[in-house]
């Protein structure tokens, strides 16, 4: 044990005789914790990366820990607003037995689609595609597509949020 804090210390050490010069001489964990003396391992003998916060005692951690800094300015307050003019859609389609369908829900007057999708309470069907439609001659909404995988028809519901725009 003394041998291993005199290595620490001072870079050379004695052990059952032997002169010890380098970590070359030393076998990766042979030193382990219990080996060392407290106080002396310091910073300047520990390679860069050697040691990790898991590596040291909770209490060691714990010390890490600096105080608590002052509190910071309070931000500025945001605009006045509103919850945005937001409604959704939905319409129900089916699905023939291990066919295709398709089905859109409409955005009501000048709203767009944000987003949509599909509600499948089977589990037989497919989405095989799932987009919106913003162009006002094409009949805004949002459109899914799917496949049955099923020998019965099975219903599906398609669904879009759309929102007022400026």
């Amino acid at each position: 044990m003394v041998a291993v804090a005199v290595l620490a210390m001072g870079g050379t050490a004695w052990a059952g005789g032997t002169l010890i010069t380098s970590s070359r001489q030393i076998d990766d964990g042979v030193i382990l914790a219990r080996d060392l003396q407290p106080g002396t391992l310091t910073a300047t003998q520990v390679r860069e990366g050697g040691l990790e916060a898991r590596n040291l005692s909770a209490a060691a951690r714990r010390e890490l820990r600096g105080t608590r800094g002052p509190r910071g300015p309070r931000g500025f307050r945001g605009p006045a607003g509103s919850v945005p003019d937001v409604d959704y859609v939905t319409v129900q389609a089916t699905a023939p037995p291990g066919g295709a369908a398709t089905a859109k829900a409409p955005c009501r007057g000048a709203r767009l689609p944000m987003s949509g999708g599909l509600r499948d309470g089977s589990g037989r069907l497919v989405l095989t595609s799932s987009y919106p439609v913003a162009a006002r001659a094409a009949g805004r909404g949002w459109v899914v597509s799917v496949v049955n995988t099923d020998a019965a028809p099975h219903g599906f519901i398609a669904y879009a949020v759309c929102s007022r725009v400026g």
